[in-house]
């Protein structure tokens, strides 16, 4: 018993200066549709595609469905997919583990870790390790930034989408504008 209650202690203890998913996840799905249009074309809800539902289901052996996605399954989706893989909730201030999730959580996961690993120099192989999460914790919001926006504003274009490119920017500049 006792080793319970000192394993369950360095658990919180971990995470105690880390920063909140309810903070990220308000302000992602701020950014994110919940309505599906009425040919049932979209290609999100809430941020989630269906292939990413379809792998969570699948790993998680779940039956969420698409059209009838609510935003709370969505955010359970989001936290075990993106956010907790990625060792997210270990970064102590909230934009940067925001902005990383943001990235991670609208593209593809392994790709966006590639991008944002480069940029900050550490070692590139797609997830986030405890060393990377330590070395961001060092980061003022101000250096992160002036490194993370650049670079994502340069991944937008690279996608030549005119159609959503505009939203795209505007939601980067909310990240870019965050205050605590």
């Amino acid at each position: 018993m006792k080793n319970i209650i000192i394993l369950l202690t360095l658990c919180l203890s971990l995470n105690a200066n880390g920063n909140d998913f309810n903070y990220v996840w308000s302000n992602l799905v701020r950014f994110e549709g919940s309505a599906i249009d009425k040919n049932g074309e979209s290609y999100s809800k809430f941020g989630i595609t269906k292939g990413t539902l379809n792998s969570y289901n699948k790993k998680f052996k779940k039956n969420y469905k698409f059209n009838s996605l609510t935003e709370q399954q969505a955010k359970t989706v989001a936290y075990k997919m993106v956010y907790e893989p990625n060792l997210l909730a270990f970064i102590v201030d909230d934009r940067i583990a925001l902005a990383i999730c943001d990235w991670t959580y609208n593209s593809n996961p392994t790709n966006a870790t590639k991008q944002i690993q480069k940029m900050l120099g550490l070692k590139v192989d797609g997830l986030f390790s405890m060393e990377d999460i330590k070395y961001i914790n060092t980061l003022s919001w101000e250096k992160f930034i002036s490194k993370y926006y650049p670079k994502r504003k340069a991944y937008y274009y690279s996608l030549n989408n005119k159609k959503f490119i505009r939203g795209w920017l505007a939601r980067l500049n909310k990240i870019k504008g965050l205050k605590l």
